[in-house]
Parts: structure tokens; sequence; C-alpha cells
């Protein structure tokens, strides 16, 4: 039951809506809000309406549409809220505004998510380099050669590889993937194969063309 004291705000709406002729379907058409809306405001439903500001607005075109002061109507409204929070809980959520409820910060879900990004991204690394065939950058020898000595340097750096081999044999590359070997070579024409091969079974090579005049 509401307060013989407290100002009937929907009463004062709905007798102005009267007395500029303006029926339910018309003010709904000019207000463009549903026609319940405005029912539940009149008989002061308010608890069937959507939050609070939206109340204030169609009170504010009321005004707009039937000249009424629309300052002192939602001043009025204000106090009416108050006034009946206090004897009815189910105006309370009225005061709430349908607020979003952001979730508390704290130290172990900002941990939580940091290590769920940390282990995303190792997974994505894992599947990029299964996507991808290994990367063999050879720094010397440049391109093909002639020698006078017996052997010669192979230096280069490999990505992406589970395994390296230079002429089937397996060379070991440090963390950074960095090669250094010493390949013995027979007089004449020596072909050097440098292969790698990545989780996946692909693979990429290398092939380098070295004569050896003795």
């Amino acid at each position: 039951m509401k307060d013989n004291n407290i100002v009937h705000l929907g009463k004062i709406l709905k007798e102005s809506r009267e007395q500029q002729n303006i029926t339910l379907e018309k003010m709904a058409l000019k207000t463009r809000i549903k026609m319940d809306h405005l029912i539940n405001l009149e008989d002061e439903h308010f608890e069937k309406l959507p939050p609070k500001i939206f109340i204030k607005g169609i009170i504010s075109k009321y005004c707009d549409i039937c000249g009424l002061d629309k300052k002192e109507m939602l001043k009025q409204f204000d106090n009416y809220l108050i006034e009946s929070a206090g004897s009815n809980n189910k105006y309370n959520k009225l005061f709430t505004e349908h607020k979003k409820i952001y979730p508390k910060w704290n130290l172990s879900k900002i941990f939580l998510i940091f290590f769920a990004i940390v282990v995303a991204c190792f997974i994505l690394w894992q599947v990029f380099n299964l996507l991808l065939p290994p990367k063999i950058e050879l720094m010397y020898p440049g391109g093909d050669l002639t020698s006078d000595t017996s052997s010669v340097e192979i230096i280069g750096k490999v990505l992406r590889a589970k395994e390296f081999t230079i002429n089937d044999q397996i060379i070991n590359f440090d963390h950074d993937g960095v090669f250094n070997y010493v390949l013995a070579l027979e007089p004449g024409l020596n072909i050097i194969t440098i292969k790698a091969k990545n989780n996946s079974g692909k693979s990429s090579q290398i092939i380098r063309n070295v004569i050896y005049n003795k």
C-alpha cells in the first residue's frame, strides 16, 4: 500500500495525459515506448519496469508532451523512491540501476590469467613449429667453392629443427640453433647435403658443391 503522504506520480502523469486528450496509444507512438511500460508507470508498478534511468526517461517525455515541470517531477520521483524503499523491499532494485557486476581483481586471478596466456602462447608456438618446415641459415660456405685444403668448416644456424645432419651425419647445435662442423674433403668433387627435420617430419635442405684440388 502506498503512503498517502507521498505524491502519486502515476496519477499525475495519467491525469495530465488525459487533460491533453492523449490516449495511451498516441502516447506510445509519441514516446516510442511500449504501452505496457506506460500503463505500469501510470499504475506505479515500478518494479515491473526497467532500470530507474529508463523510468526517468519516460517521465521526461511525459513532461515534454503534457507541459509539466520536468525538474520538479523528477525530483518528486526520487523522493518517491526514497520513501517507498523504506517500507517496501520490492522497490530496492530501482536503486541498483541493474548495475553490472564487475569481477574483483586480485593477484591470484591476475596470475591465472597470465599463466593461461603463457600456456596459450606456448601451444600456438608449438603448432607454428609443426606447421612450418625447419629453416637453415648457412653462413659458410655461402655457395659452391673450390678449396686447396683437405677440410671445410660449415657454419650456420638452424631453426625449428629436431634433427640436423650433414651428409647423413647427425650434427649437434646449441639452444640458439647455431652449429659449427668441420667436414673432411675427398680429392675432386664433394657434394655436401645439409638437412634439417622437425617433429612433424617436415624437412629442409641445402646442397653445396666443394671441389678439393689436392
